[in-house]
């Protein structure tokens, strides 16, 4: 996988600063429907915030930010993007911007009734409540969008993946689930064009046990939570572990972590 070419701050904001319609948008308000199905994509403690692009500050945070940070609330709230450098690893600032304007590039070129069905994975190194570093997934779940089609706003998601250990470089996946087949592809940063990842298809069922997989439940509870025959998990169990070359559970969470197919 091509590394993301790092930019700077001012770059950042170039690309992504939005025009000041002088509406009052309560972004915070716009999410809150998001905001509870949070925890259908973290596969760890997590918390969120939610920038404003046409102040480029940050509108509104978690209650439970200070608990994964190392700063409180009221400190989080009205920052600007600088304000990531004092929670990012200093390798991995520039291409925490890099990767966040791209995200924002693929969404505005996704027809809006699409845009739900693309998703992008971002892992990096930030820092934890006690200001060490660990690795984190960063997720956009949500975008608001304004009359010219930009992205005004985003629903960032955080999750702390301190607990699985073969992480081990940042990097950049695209999920495109428009069409049959879920399709994954790596950043090429050059030409911003996504090629694909020859990986085994994955249907959605298998995608909703991958999830649950990764945050620890076993057979009996994915029975119960997905409302099928313990028999029925066991055999996607299987066909997941065929289509991987898994032999076991663990090595089926590190084939996901390793491709990052969450």
């Amino acid at each position: 996988m091509e590394e993301i070419k790092p930019i700077l701050p001012k770059e950042f904001i170039d690309k992504l600063q939005t025009r000041n319609n002088q509406n009052t948008v309560n972004y915070k308000a716009y999410f809150e429907q998001y905001i509870a199905q949070t925890i259908n994509y973290a596969i760890g403690p997590y918390c969120w915030f939610i920038p404003d692009n046409r102040l480029m500050k940050i509108a509104a945070v978690s209650d439970n930010i200070r608990q994964l940070t190392p700063f409180t609330k009221k400190e989080w709230v009205g920052q600007g993007p600088e304000f990531l450098a004092a929670n990012t690893h200093p390798d991995d600032f520039y291409y925490l911007l890099s990767a966040t304007a791209l995200v924002a590039e693929i969404h505005e070129k996704v027809a809006p009734e699409n845009r739900g069905q693309v998703r992008v994975n971002i892992y990096c190194r930030m820092l934890d409540a006690q200001k060490n570093y660990r690795w984190t997934l960063v997720q956009y779940i949500a975008q608001y969008f304004n009359e010219d089609g930009k992205i005004e706003s985003t629903l960032c998601l955080m999750t702390d993946l301190s607990h699985f250990k073969m992480i081990q470089s940042s990097m950049m996946t695209v999920i495109d689930n428009n069409n049959k087949e879920h399709q994954y592809f790596k950043v090429i940063v050059k030409n911003k064009k996504l090629q694909p990842i020859a990986l085994p298809h994955i249907t959605k069922r298998e995608q909703q046990l991958l999830q649950l997989i990764t945050k620890g439940f076993n057979t009996p509870q994915m029975a119960k939570m997905l409302n099928l025959s313990y028999h029925t998990i066991e055999n996607h169990k299987r066909n997941l572990r065929q289509k991987t070359g898994s032999k076991t559970a663990a090595e089926l969470v590190h084939f996901v972590m390793d491709n990052n197919l969450l």
